[in-house]
């Protein structure tokens, strides 16, 4: 624990907040640089570093440099274990001993110990991780002291790291204790310094009870004699449920349940609320950091309704937890703060970020993204992004960079060098407020330098989105219990051979796996079709009556209750779920898989039925075919969509109806196109790698994309 250190997220984000702290000069943001930036065996070798940082300014700025590292207040509101407070820790730390040299040496005990009362701060919702995080600071003071013997007693982190939800504000009561949380965002509910006298007490008598928490806070942080702590800890909830107004309140009953000694006491095992102003005594912070955890708000059952109650202008009900953490952070900055946060980087391009990226284009500057892509971290499963943000408006993304080093130990230069931006799509407003303004919208942000973005503008100027023309993408048929809809040839025929009729409702069934580029590979398995009805051109067709298909129906019966207990059934459990376009799988129809390296669609011209999550579009376009296979095609999608893991693409519908297909295409290279799409799915050999080099030629020229274009897509 000794050796812990800091990160390039806790330097860009403190060099952010120096800058605008301490200025906008070019000169003052030179020196900023030479004090993060430079190593530590620079710094040691050079004669009196510190005095020449700020050249001739450096009597002026230097002392503001230090009150402003001195009054810093930092959060990081899922802390986990603690890795970010103790990065900022450590920085922190550097920079104090740069700055004020023999001052800060002489006793980097107190200096760290001035840092954690001043300074850091810690809040998640699990019990167990504020104890490590807490331990793990304790054992950094350890080591500051060369002997057992000169170890002190720690101090008291209970108001430093605490246990509570950072996602809930406390409760805003009106004077005859209505709740208020509910119809209102998370900014009118959010705890502001000064609005605690709602309900209860006039602004005087609150001020003062605040003051007298504020000392309780900082007499608890030192005390080591055990009675007086529990008589400190008694006295500030006293005072904090007077506060809270009594249990007759929503507020009073958040404010009963925190309990900063002790985790366990409350319930669910932490504070159902966050509040910086009562359990920190700040009402801001200067730094919000962090890795908020990745959880689908759908997977959350209550928690997710609570969230949604709060009226979070980043909510989508099928979105992630992180993201709500965005929202909450940018509300809890200082008017200089900013806030960095390493997530998924999902929400940039997905469906579920619109409302995340409409909020953020609207009341955030967005200084820099970073999209880091996959395989960054051993411990993260998902493509990862760091963006640093603070309050403001802007009508673009300032840096925007796709990370592509394989090191992580100059991210800063990277960006400099590569960096792009990210201009946002305004529309007309639409809201009272917004009207005749043109706000930024909820667009995809997709980074791509000034060539690639000509490409894209050249292919949307000549194609129209596949969303726009007469086709419909759906994804396959959903079963819910694919071992029992599933099956293989063997038990098919035993099936039939139980009952012929079975034959009637047994289809060829395909796969993601069976789906290659031009081709498929049946696999012998097929799919029980006992569908819950559809229309097929105005006609009913009626919902399977599995007691006619006996054979089926014993199959089907001996998976219960799994049978019975799936989301997807129809009308009865041995029904599928509702599929409007049932009629649409008896027709041709491009398929493909949800999860591909490349672009991977093929023609299917028989009756077989696909299985979800892969997609298809009802058609026999063997030229719409050919530009979905094409390269240039299969750019546009990664550009817009989302990889994985391995560097698979998700094909999912909401990318892939995005590529534009080229319009007023002159008959003659239409029919090329078509033709030679139609004999690679139905050649062999090498004439075919001839006949896509074609086809990706044609498309080429289609787009208008030059030469020198070609060579920087590919």
């Amino acid at each position: 624990f000794g050796a812990e250190s800091f990160t390039q997220q806790e330097t860009e984000a403190l060099r952010q907040y120096l800058y605008r702290e301490l200025g906008n000069d070019n000169g003052i943001h030179q020196g900023i640089d030479k004090l993060l930036d430079t190593s530590d065996g620079k710094w040691e070798s050079d004669s009196a570093p510190r005095k020449i940082l700020w050249n001739s300014n450096t009597s002026i700025v230097l002392p503001q440099a230090i009150a402003a590292l001195e009054r810093v207040r930092v959060l990081d509101p899922a802390c986990g274990s603690g890795a970010f407070p103790m990065g900022m820790l450590q920085l922190l730390m550097r920079c104090r001993v740069r700055l004020m040299g023999k001052a800060a040496t002489a006793n980097s005990y107190q200096q760290k110990l001035e840092i954690l009362q001043n300074n850091v701060f810690g809040v998640d919702i699990e019990p167990m991780a504020v104890e490590i995080a807490r331990l793990r600071v304790w054992l950094s003071m350890i080591v500051e002291r060369e002997s057992i013997g000169q170890v002190e007693p720690l101090p008291n982190l209970d108001f430093k790291f605490v246990c509570a939800d950072s996602l809930v504000p406390l409760a805003n009561e009106d004077v005859s204790g209505t709740d208020q949380v509910r119809d209102m965002t998370i900014a009118n509910v959010s705890l502001k310094k000064g609005i605690l006298n709602q309900g209860a007490f006039d602004l005087a008598d609150e001020s003062e009870l605040l003051e007298q928490l504020k000392k309780i806070r900082s007499r608890y942080f030192a005390t080591t004699d055990s009675e007086r702590k529990s008589e400190l800890m008694h006295q500030f909830e006293e005072i904090s449920n007077q506060l809270g107004g009594g249990v007759a309140s929503s507020r009073g009953r958040q404010i009963a349940d925190f309990h900063p000694h002790s985790s366990t006491v409350s319930e669910t095992g932490h504070a159902p609320f966050f509040d910086p102003d009562l359990m920190f005594g700040t009402d801001a912070f200067d730094v919000v950091i962090g890795n908020p955890p990745y959880v689908q708000l759908q997977k959350m059952k209550n928690q997710r309704i609570a969230y949604e109650s709060l009226g979070y202008r980043s909510y989508n009900k099928t979105g992630d937890l992180y993201e709500l953490f965005y929202e909450r952070g940018l509300e809890l900055l200082s008017g200089h703060g900013v806030l960095n946060y390493i997530t998924s980087n999902k929400w940039m391009r997905n469906r579920y970020g619109k409302e995340l990226r409409e909020y953020l284009a609207r009341n955030a500057e967005v200084i820099s993204l970073i999209d880091l892509g996959a395989g960054r971290f051993s411990s993260a499963t998902v493509d990862t992004n760091i963006m640093l943000l603070a309050k403001g408006h802007s009508d673009r993304v300032l840096q925007a960079v796709k990370y592509a080093d394989d090191s992580l130990t100059d991210i800063a230069a990277y960006v400099e060098k590569y960096a792009t931006t990210i201009p946002f799509n305004l529309v007309k407003g639409n809201t009272v407020s917004d009207v005749n303004k043109k706000m930024p919208d909820g667009g995809p942000w997709v980074i791509l330098t000034d060539m690639e973005r000509d490409i894209k503008a050249k292919m949307e100027e000549v194609g129209t989105p596949l969303k726009q023309l007469d086709v419909r993408i759906n994804y396959g048929v959903k079963t819910g219990l694919n071992d029992a809809f599933i099956i293989d040839k063997a038990k098919r025929d035993e099936l039939i051979a139980a009952d012929p009729k079975s034959a009637e409702i047994i289809r060829p069934v395909l796969r993601g796996r069976d789906i290659k580029r031009y081709h498929y590979e049946f696999a012998d398995q097929y799919l029980i079709t006992t569908h819950n009805g559809y229309k097929s051109e105005g006609i009913d067709i009626p919902r399977i009556d599995v007691n006619k298909y006996p054979a089926i129906k014993e199959w089907l019966s001996s998976f219960e209750p799994k049978l019975s207990k799936r989301a997807d059934q129809g009308n009865t459990p041995y029904n599928l779920r509702d599929c409007a376009y049932m009629g649409d799988f008896s027709q041709p129809k491009i398929v493909w898989g949800n999860l591909c390296l490349r672009a991977q669609y093929a023609m299917v011209k028989d009756d077989a039925i696909v299985c979800a999550p892969s997609p298809f579009i009802a058609t026999d376009d063997w030229f719409l075919l050919g530009v979905l296979n094409s390269k240039a095609a299969d750019w546009y999608v990664h550009q817009v969509g989302v990889t994985r893991s391995g560097g698979y693409m998700e094909y999912k519908p909401v990318f892939v109806e995005q590529i534009p297909i080229p319009q007023n295409v002159p008959e003659k290279e239409r029919t090329r196109v078509a033709s030679l799409a139609q004999a690679i799915q139905n050649g062999q050999g090498e004439e075919i790698f001839e006949y896509e080099k074609q086809i990706n030629d044609m498309v080429f020229g289609l787009y208008g994309i030059c030469n020198k274009e070609i060579l920087a897509l590919q």
